[in-house]
């Protein structure tokens, strides 16, 4: 009898060591934890007031997320879990987010081939978390190959292309784009602040105000026809890459509208029950040198065409760049 209240007790220790272990890695996981009210100062509301603050949003997107999240207890009462504050970020604007640090990390290679005497050049999504890692310069000496390889036009896609740094994209195509002011951001107060392409690197003012610079510059290759094909798609980094490209008049976009997320991010880390997470924060549009400000906006191309109709596309881009 003894020995049976003995396993009874041990039976009853391990249920409530399994039940603490599964409440513990529910409570302290990223996406299902909550923020408790005797948890002072570390809840949502210190994101949200800075998405108030200083986040870009269309009228009508201000307009319906104030009435959503316009004070505490709207807060309190919409935002429980990682999930529910993701929602609240993007709603502000589609091109904010929050994520955990290595999620948002991509840095696939480009990808060359040659058809029918062009390179045509895949510029993928790519997304370091430093400037210093190898792979960056791999991604920029890949394309500037190429471009410097072209004979007579080159093909830049960025039709899968989602974005990423918009630095190291437009670096890679630099010696494509003249040099100067390539597009400015407009803030939520203050003037438009220029991001410039000089010699050897990008000057990038306000948001994403990262420098990426180069050792030598890259002998410039502006003389040659360049076709961009973009898609619904092609988003944010890659939908910059195609402004700083369009100031060179021999460039032609081709597929359909962009994706509509040209406008600039500032990162911040905030610190939730032992998780750092980053936000994404929106704040500036975009406006190209011809004034353009682009609010959720996607670029248009020179000529509309179904970007998945693999066998159209290439006739009209090839078409173009034959002509003379």
């Amino acid at each position: 009898m003894r020995r049976f209240k003995h396993r009874r007790w041990w039976l009853l220790l391990a249920v409530v060591v399994l039940a603490g272990g599964a409440f513990f890695a529910f409570w302290h996981s990223a996406e299902t934890r909550f923020w408790p009210t005797w948890l002072g100062d570390e809840r949502p509301e210190a994101v949200i007031n800075d998405v108030r603050q200083h986040a870009v949003m269309t009228a009508t997107n201000r307009h319906a997320w104030i009435a959503k999240y316009g004070t505490p207890q709207k807060v309190a009462a919409r935002i429980h879990n990682l999930t529910d504050l993701r929602a609240a970020v993007a709603e502000a604007n589609p091109h904010s987010s929050v994520y955990l640090p290595g999620e948002a990390r991509d840095i696939t290679r480009p990808t060359v081939v040659t058809e029918q005497g062009y390179e045509w050049i895949d510029l993928p999504s790519f997304w370091p978390n430093s400037f210093k890692e190898p792979s960056v310069i791999v991604y920029i000496n890949t394309v500037n190959r190429a471009v410097q390889k072209a004979q007579g036009g080159i093909i830049i896609d960025l039709r899968n292309n989602y974005g990423g740094s918009p630095q190291v994209m437009i670096m890679a195509v630099a010696a494509l784009v003249p040099q100067g002011d390539i597009f400015s951001l407009v803030p939520k107060n203050g003037p438009a602040q220029p991001w410039t392409l000089q010699n050897q690197g990008i000057v990038a003012n306000g948001s994403g105000g990262d420098q990426l610079t180069l050792d030598k510059p890259f002998p410039k290759r502006t003389g040659l026809k360049v076709a961009v094909l973009v898609s619904k798609r092609t988003a944010s980094a890659a939908e910059f890459t195609a402004l700083a490209l369009r100031n060179n008049p021999k460039v032609k976009i081709f597929g359909t509208p962009t994706g509509g997320f040209l406008s600039g991010n500032v990162g911040q880390s905030y610190s939730y029950l032992g998780h750092t997470l980053i936000v994404s924060m929106t704040t500036s549009w975009a406006k190209d040198n011809a004034g353009k400000v682009y609010h959720e906006d996607p670029i248009y191309p020179d000529k509309i065409l179904p970007a998945n109709d693999q066998q159209a596309l290439s006739k009209a881009v090839f078409d173009w760049l034959n002509a003379k």
